[in-house]
């Protein structure tokens, strides 16, 4: 008996560390065939007709399939019957479609990635969890066609969504959306997208760009010390850290891609026709995806990045958390041409040149965000006295928590003339409190938004050395609604001279739309 114990002790000696070591290979992030570690899930789309496996659908199968190359769109009126192009990497891209009429889902087509990559298409054996207080890499392609043309509902493209909220009903934690800003007008389609935290009402906007655009997305969910960063095309257009990102460690978030008409939802998915799908029945929306990958804490920027093999990752960011309100503190500004505390602004009516070395920020730029906390900032179009495209504004005067903010680079360190423009009424604040963050602090500078609209406004000169911004926020005492739209920079000492009038630049160039 005596020697069966042993040779028991001797076998659980020997047999352990072999388990151990299959436990820990198993539960070990994946590497890829081509290096990128820290993988957790891949799907690339490369086998033909593979039904999709491993994503649960909210739509019917066929809306949803794996194709070889960009096929073309013949129905809706989109005669496209030439058209192709590539996949972005490998030889398959996931394609879906989704119409109002003909979507047994009428308003969306979407799929969230299951637990197991191999589980038959359509089943649902659970959503791929993204823990919470865990940091993930997000990578995926997505293609926007040229014919794709915007509408004044907007769409939502790819989320994080948890189902932690008190509620219950507040699901998405962050998403990509499509707005559209020529509003009831006549005027060529100019789509802008933006990305949008509901969890910390963060909301960064920039210009769509179609054809394949490459997203890595860097997500920690935690109710007060999470991170959203996201790169399109190696530049990041949302940047936040130490901020909420789900409500709280009660539920995991999980993503989900595909396309959302959130208008068409008329919460009747039995088929019957409604108003708004007889109205909305000849759109036909069609999006492209590939190189979907998650990785984990050990994974980075190039082992999610999409293209077939790693990418070089931009040029590292400035993690420290974003203040939600704007500094009270007031330092003293350039010793040598610092603005009184609070300036009047000043009337800039004659032309002047276009100087070198200028940057403007308008309101669908990158570097463009906006932080709510008591009231959403709503988007217009229709002041003829705006700049560009659009504006935001915030139709109630508040406790200075909802913030609008440009931040910016300049190209070399020195002094700027900083400007602000803004579509004037009776019913703005006349004390509209924005504030200059520059190398010697932040100053702050109160200005009048009843008059003077229309028009490039100075708020005074600064020294910059790098980066800096403008805030402005609800922290006014009089009239109902104030703007945020546009900031301009303009150098002192630059190669064009001083441009104390540039208020004949009223003619933005925008960004072009990228086609295929």
């Amino acid at each position: 008996m005596f020697a069966s114990r042993t040779r028991s002790t001797h076998l659980r000696r020997f047999l352990y560390p072999i388990a151990a070591l299959l436990l820990v290979c198993w539960a070990a992030p994946t590497a890829s065939a081509d290096g990128r570690t820290g993988i957790i899930y891949e799907k690339t789309f490369e086998a033909p007709n593979d039904n999709m496996n491993g994503f649960y659908a909210y739509t019917d199968e066929d809306k949803m399939t794996v194709v070889n190359e960009i096929r073309p769109v013949t129905a809706y009126g989109h005669d496209q019957s030439g058209y192709r192009d590539s996949v972005r990497a490998g030889n398959g891209a996931a394609y879906f479609w989704l119409n109002a009429v003909d979507s047994k889902y009428d308003y969306r087509t979407m799929a969230h990635i299951t637990t197991d990559p191999d589980s038959p298409w359509g089943s649902r054996p659970g959503a791929h969890s993204l823990g919470y207080g865990e940091t993930y890499w997000i990578g995926l392609s997505l293609y926007i066609p040229d014919y794709y043309e915007g509408d004044d509902q907007g769409e939502l493209w790819f989320q994080i969504q948890g189902h932690n909220a008190p509620d219950g009903t507040k699901k998405i934690d962050w998403a990509l959306y499509t707005d559209e800003c020529f509003r009831g007008r006549s005027t060529p389609s100019q789509p802008v997208m933006r990305i949008e935290n509901r969890r910390s009402g963060k909301t960064s906007y920039f210009p769509m760009v179609k054809g394949w655009t490459d997203w890595v997305i860097e997500f920690k969910a935690h109710d007060s010390s999470g991170v959203l960063r996201v790169w399109r095309n190696g530049e990041q257009v949302h940047n936040e850290s130490g901020v909420r990102t789900s409500y709280s460690s009660s539920g995991a978030s999980y993503m989900t891609f595909g396309l959302y008409k959130y208008y068409w939802n008329d919460g009747d998915s039995a088929g019957t026709l409604s108003s708004i799908e007889s109205e909305a029945a000849s759109p036909h929306y069609d999006v492209w995806y590939d190189e979907i990958r998650i990785g984990d804490s050990s994974a980075s920027y190039e082992d999610v990045a999409p293209g077939g093999e790693p990418a070089a990752a931009p040029p590292p960011q400035d993690s420290t958390p974003e203040p939600t309100a704007v500094p009270t503190a007031v330092p003293t500004a350039v010793p040598t041409e610092a603005p009184t505390p609070e300036p009047t602004p000043q009337p800039t009516n004659e032309p002047g040149p276009q100087v070198d070395g200028e940057i403007i920020i308008d309101n669908i730029d990158p570097g463009f965000s906006t932080e709510s906390g008591d009231e959403d900032w709503k988007r217009d179009t229709s002041a003829d006295d705006q700049y560009g495209q659009c504006h935001m504004y915030h139709r109630t005067v508040g406790s200075g928590e909802d913030v609008a903010k440009w931040e910016f680079e300049v190209p070399e360190a020195g002094q700027y003339e900083v400007y602000a423009w803004w579509c004037a009424s009776d019913t703005r604040p006349n004390d509209v409190p924005y504030t200059v963050h520059h190398a010697n602090g932040s100053s702050p500078v109160r200005v009048d938004q009843t008059t003077n609209g229309g028009q490039w406004n100075t708020l005074g000169t600064y020294t910059f050395d790098g980066s800096g911004s403008v805030t402005l926020t609800d922290d006014a005492d009089t009239g109902r609604n104030l703007v945020a739209d546009a900031v301009r920079l303009v150098p002192v000492d630059g190669p064009g001279g001083p441009a104390a009038n540039p208020s004949a630049l009223t003619e933005r160039t925008f960004l072009p739309m990228v086609g295929r």
